[in-house]
């Protein structure tokens, strides 16, 4: 199986302001947390699901505009750098590398490669809208224990106490980042499980035929 030659580092927490009932224009009945909680860790179900998301739902699926909108009802105005986000996440091909935090334990993070592009599903209460942007993860597993693998970012020499580490996603490109490619891959090729070709584990049933929304 190749090795990535880019990878996407995308953050699964934050806080949500869909689930406020008096905010209309953002409001979806039934978003978790309970208001008024409103910090969120999704990185158990994008292991769970293997998938990855991206915040901002309420952008709409992307693949039904051109680019992404300049606003939105709940959000107001998007910033530059957010629009960044929406469309660096929406262009993840198969293939790429995906890197995910867990917001927990610092310095933990997950890895594995992109395997279905950009699509757009919610269903409450099991599938949360904040996890509607989503793209199709195979996530490294121990060949010992069948788990994920946890990478620490030492690991990778990568420091987790600023700059991109803390950014809800970041493009690591071949151009900018080769070393960090090179150490990221040498470190999956010795820790992770061999995967077959064909070999893959499919997404669980209930997203096989709705996952494109």
């Amino acid at each position: 199986m190749p090795v990535p030659s880019e990878y996407y580092f995308v953050r699964v927490n934050g806080r949500t302001v869909h689930n406020n009932p008096s905010t209309p224009d953002c409001h979806v009945a039934g978003e978790p947390p309970e208001y008024p909680a409103t910090a969120f860790d999704y990185a158990e179900y994008c292991l769970r699901y293997d998938l990855v998301r991206l915040g901002w739902p309420g952008a709409g699926d992307l693949r039904n505009h051109p680019d992404v909108p300049e606003s939105t009802p709940c959000y107001g105005v998007l910033g530059e750098r957010v629009r960044n986000h929406l469309r660096d996440f929406k262009s993840i091909a198969a293939g790429a590398g995906i890197l995910m935090p867990d917001r927990k334990r610092a310095g933990v993070l997950y890895a594995g490669d992109a395997k279905l592009p950009y699509g757009y599903f919610y269903e409450l209460p099991n599938h949360p809208f904040e996890c509607a942007h989503r793209v199709g993860v195979r996530w490294d597993l121990d060949p010992a224990s069948g788990r994920p693998v946890e990478y620490h970012a030492n690991d990778f020499g990568v420091s987790p106490r600023g700059g991109w580490w803390l950014w809800a996603l970041h493009h690591l490109t071949a151009e900018r980042h080769r070393e960090l490619i090179d150490r990221i891959n040498a470190q999956r090729l010795r820790r992770r499980r061999p995967v077959p070709d064909g070999g893959e584990k499919p997404p669980p049933p209930e997203l096989d035929s709705r996952y494109e929304g």
